[in-house]
């Protein structure tokens, strides 16, 4: 877990539709993200922050109704499937991820605190014969600027 995630929900009985038998796992709501692990091998994993999710919706599968997941094609564009039971249950768990990625695409959370330090740096340009001298906010960079071939003492 992140410094700053917070855990919403820890919903057991979840079956991941991947492989044609599906996986019986466990689903953790949090702030940030939604993990699914299976039950028998915590290595079998999938973690989606809501910042990569482009959809969520439930809809008829081999399996029959399923929440289904889809990530944005920057982040591979992948399509996975859920099962819960019964169908009640997997309504509210739609319900639940559908509001905090509305929530989260309006004020993304990362877990953790970070802040942009910006940085102000004079610049000094002889151009012909007047001595210009200004300062630019900078982020993480630096910039400096002379025109050669000037001096300073014109």
């Amino acid at each position: 877990m992140l410094p700053k995630e917070q855990t919403y929900n820890k919903v057991n009985g979840v079956w991941n539709l991947s492989a044609d038998q599906g996986n019986l796992g466990t689903f953790f709501i949090t702030n940030i993200r939604l993990v699914w692990h299976a039950n028998l091998a915590e290595n079998f994993n999938v973690s989606i922050p809501y910042l990569q999710l482009k959809s969520v919706k439930i809809r008829e599968s081999k399996f029959g109704a399923a929440l289904v997941l889809e990530t944005t094609p920057r982040c591979g564009g992948y399509i996975l499937g859920f099962r819960l039971d019964p169908a009640e249950r997997m309504q509210e768990v739609f319900k639940e991820i559908s509001s905090l990625h509305q929530v989260y695409s309006m004020n993304p959370m990362f877990g953790i605190d970070f802040s942009v330090e910006e940085k102000v740096r004079s610049c000094h340009a002889y151009v012909g014969l007047v001595y210009i001298k200004f300062s630019l906010p900078l982020f993480a960079a630096s910039v400096s600027a002379r025109i050669e071939g000037t001096s300073q003492d014109g």
